[in-house]
């Protein structure tokens, strides 16, 4: 039986297990940019393996952080070559919990994620053509330990959704900042 949040380690089970729930979900906005290679790259400084600690809940065990936003990239644009092709640099890319519903005696019973990132459209020759930096929060919130994959899953969704809409928007004119 699922336990709440507050009880339950919040990602549970091997590490193999672990890896398999924290990937981003295939509901993210597909967008028609054509990417180059290397279409996709995170910044050395993004950890792969995170831990969470948020008070009231027992820490969030990410083990593959870069290869959730990497799948997350995957899910949700199109590859392709040539001269108008843009790659996609993500710089940062923090997760954090949120307490997203507290009990009246101040527990925390319902959390949210969000992403704090900074991510970079460039031309082949590496010429940056927008920049989106801000905070992704996860559509909904979760109460129970078992939700946790699909909650991070939700904040990377909403981070890449975010790059689209301000960098590669119908009628967007991408600018470098």
């Amino acid at each position: 039986m699922d336990e709440p949040l507050a009880k339950a380690p919040l990602v549970q089970g091997r590490r193999t297990a672990a890896r398999r729930r924290v990937v981003p979900s295939a509901a993210i906005v597909v967008c028609a940019v054509k990417v180059q290679p290397p279409m996709h790259s995170v910044a050395d400084a993004i950890p792969g393996y995170l831990e969470i600690k948020t008070e009231g809940l027992k820490k969030l065990k990410v083990e593959n952080w870069r290869g959730a936003l990497q799948k997350g990239f995957d899910a949700g644009f199109e590859t392709a070559t040539g001269p108008d092709s843009l790659g996609m640099s993500i710089l940062r890319a923090d997760l954090e919990l949120v307490p997203g519903a507290v009990s009246g005696e101040g527990s925390i019973v319902a959390v949210g994620a969000q992403v704090t990132f900074k991510a970079q459209l460039q031309k082949a020759d590496g010429q940056v053509v927008c920049t989106a930096a801000t905070t992704a929060t996860s559509k909904k919130t979760v109460t129970r330990a078992s939700e946790m994959a699909e909650l991070v899953s939700s904040a990377v969704e909403s981070m890449y959704e975010i790059v689209a809409a301000k960098c590669l928007a119908s009628g967007a004119e991408p600018g470098p900042g």
